[in-house]
C-alpha cells in the first residue's frame, strides 16, 4: 500500500468544533503566509473568536445570519486524527445561481497532493446525507485542478456562463449521486 493511499484512509470530513481550533488556526495561518486573501477573508474572523466563528457557522447551517447573496450551508473540515485540517468544504441547500451547491478549498500548503479529489468524494457522501440526488458545482474557468478534481468525482460539463460579479468565466457541472 503506498503512502498517499494510507494518507487519504485516514482523512474524514468532521463538523466544525472547539477541539479542532488548533488545526484550523494552523489552516488560517496557511492562508496568511500565502497573501490569498478570497479564503482568508472567509476565515479571519476565527483568528479574533474561535468560538463565535463556530457559532456563526452552526447559525448559517440554519439560515440565520447569512451573509449577502448566500443560502443556508453546511461546512465541514477536511482533518485526520491529529486534528490538523487541510480545507474546508460547504454544502449549499440550495444551489447559488452561478457558484452550485458546493464551494471547496484545500489550505496552500496541501494543495498538489491529491486531497481536493478526497475532500469532494467525502463531500458527496456528506450530500447525499443531507438527501440531494444531485448537485451543481462550479469553478473559475482557469482553476485546472479543480475542474481535475470535479471531474475526477463524477463531474458532467453543463456550460460555461460569465460571472459579472466576480468578471470571470466560470465552468458549471453537474453530480449525480
Amino acid at each position: 500500500m503506498n503512502g498517499f493511499f494510507k494518507m487519504t484512509q485516514r482523512l474524514f470530513l468532521t463538523e466544525p468544533s472547539e477541539e479542532l481550533r488548533d488545526g484550523f488556526l494552523k489552516l488560517v495561518d496557511d492562508y496568511l503566509q500565502s497573501k490569498e486573501s478570497v479564503y482568508l477573508n472567509l476565515y479571519r474572523p476565527a483568528l479574533k473568536d474561535f468560538s463565535r466563528y463556530i457559532q456563526k457557522l452552526e447559525q448559517h447551517r440554519q439560515g440565520r445570519m447569512l451573509p449577502y447573496h448566500e443560502v443556508p450551508y453546511s461546512t465541514f473540515w477536511l482533518t485526520d486524527e491529529t486534528g490538523d485540517v487541510y480545507g474546508n468544504l460547504r454544502i449549499r441547500h440550495k444551489a447559488l445561481p452561478v457558484y452550485g451547491n458546493i464551494g471547496y478549498d484545500i489550505r496552500p500548503s496541501s494543495r498538489g497532493q491529491g486531497l481536493g479529489k478526497v475532500m469532494l468524494s467525502r463531500g458527496l457522501e456528506k450530500a447525499k446525507n443531507l438527501n440531494f440526488q444531485r448537485l451543481k458545482i462550479a469553478c473559475d474557468e482557469n482553476n485546472h485542478a479543480s475542474i481535475s478534481i470535479i471531474r475526477a468525482n463524477g463531474g458532467a460539463f453543463l456550460e460555461r456562463v460569465y460571472d459579472r460579479r466576480t468578471r470571470l468565466y466560470v465552468m458549471r457541472f453537474i453530480i449525480e449521486l
